[in-house]
């Protein structure tokens, strides 16, 4: 994979990490209407009353702005090659690479396609979760392609 490649992947990173909030909110919202979608109140406490205040989904929103810049680190140094060291696309990753960083880099994208299923396992298979889950599509991808990119060569298995 050329250079200019791996920097575009790693810079659809950006789009991906702050859309992150809005499907953080988002997704318990259109499960709920799909799960609840032409019911009617009883009067009794059912399964679709939500009663919660969201805290959790307010925080996410500044909590991705003051992670973003280790994001960025992670995202340049997950698609960042050994051989371009010095060239001023990939100072945000430092020294850090696929390659010097075998196989912590790959662990951690690992883990976040957990993260991913944690939040994809409460969305519904239904037209209107579609673009949420286009979203979780798009990273699921973004990272897979992130871990073959930068596995170095000589631990490939061929």
């Amino acid at each position: 994979m050329s250079e200019r490649q791996r920097f575009w992947l790693a810079s659809l990173g950006i789009p991906l990490w702050l859309g992150y909030p809005f499907a953080f909110w988002h997704g318990p919202i259109v499960a709920r209407n799909i799960r609840c979608a032409g019911r009617q109140f009883t009067g009794e406490f059912d399964d679709w009353v939500n009663d919660y205040i969201p805290v959790l989904e307010m925080l996410a929103f500044p909590v991705t702005l003051l992670l973003l810049l280790p994001f960025l680190r992670f995202a340049f140094a997950l698609y960042g090659s050994a051989d371009v060291k010095g060239v001023w696309r990939w100072k945000i990753a430092g020294r850090m690479n696929g390659y010097a960083c075998f196989p912590l880099l790959q662990l951690f994208a690992g883990m976040l396609l957990l993260w991913i299923a944690l939040h994809v396992r409460i969305l519904p298979v239904a037209p209107a979760a579609g673009l949420l889950w286009a979203y979780w599509l798009c990273w699921i991808v973004w990272l897979l392609i992130g871990i073959v990119v930068s596995w170095p060569s000589k631990y490939r298995f061929e």
